[in-house]
């Protein structure tokens, strides 16, 4: 009997190895007295602004791997189970390709060439479901869980950091951030969030590290 196919526990034991580097880094880079405001030098504050960059391109990239992996078929999940090939990719199609075709048949917006922005729980839950995956009860109560909203957080956060304007730093999920962990415009700019201590003491950028990988982990479940 051939082995089962590990590729999603793979997928996600890369993500949470990529989590656990980059929180690394952006402690390193704040050094247990930096803020990333003016006065952090500015190596440092471009070390863990690079941080949520790579943290985003990392988040990204689980979750798209998911959706398509899943829907090739084949692959074990975290609990044991063999998710069965979706009904719309056939044995020699490409999960990718049939998804932008989906997308593009729906009207659903623009997308890049590596496919819709999945890194938004909305977005990878509307692929997984035009994608029809074995799995899509699991992945979307796993990846749409709303006790958090780390990935649109930091993805705002990212954005600003990518195209400093007035449109990326007036961003409505900033302006919710924000007030959830209670910092006003005028004392905090978007690039000095992520280092903002919450709850436990720990930094927004930690409990995004933390949230994305148990995100991670249900999705996979």
């Amino acid at each position: 009997m051939p082995k089962p196919d590990t590729a999603l526990i793979v997928a996600y034991r890369r993500f949470a190895k990529q989590v656990m580097r980059q929180r690394e880094i952006f402690l390193l880079a704040l050094d247990g007295k930096y803020t990333l405001d003016n006065h952090t030098p500015l190596i440092n504050r471009s070390g863990a602004w690079y941080c949520l960059i790579r943290l985003h391109d990392a988040w990204a990239d689980f979750c798209r791997s998911v959706i398509l992996l899943s829907a090739g078929g084949g692959v074990l999940t975290r609990g044991g189970t063999i998710v069965a090939r979706s009904p719309l990719v056939g044995a020699g199609d490409d999960a990718l390709t049939v998804l932008k075709t989906q997308w593009k048949r729906k009207r659903l917006g623009s997308m890049q060439k590596q496919g819709p922005p999945v890194y938004l729980p909305s977005v990878a839950i509307t692929a997984a479901q035009l994608l029809s995956i074995g799995n899509l009860a699991q992945f979307s109560a796993g990846i749409g869980a709303s006790n958090t909203n780390a990935p649109i957080e930091l993805r705002a956060c990212r954005n600003y950091l990518a195209h400093r304007h007035v449109d990326t730093a007036l961003d409505p999920d900033l302006a919710l951030l924000r007030i959830r962990i209670g910092s006003p415009a005028w004392i905090l700019d978007p690039d000095q969030l992520a280092a903002r201590r919450v709850g436990g003491g720990i930094t927004l950028f930690e409990e995004w590290c933390i949230d994305l990988d148990l995100l991670a982990s249900a999705a996979i479940g």
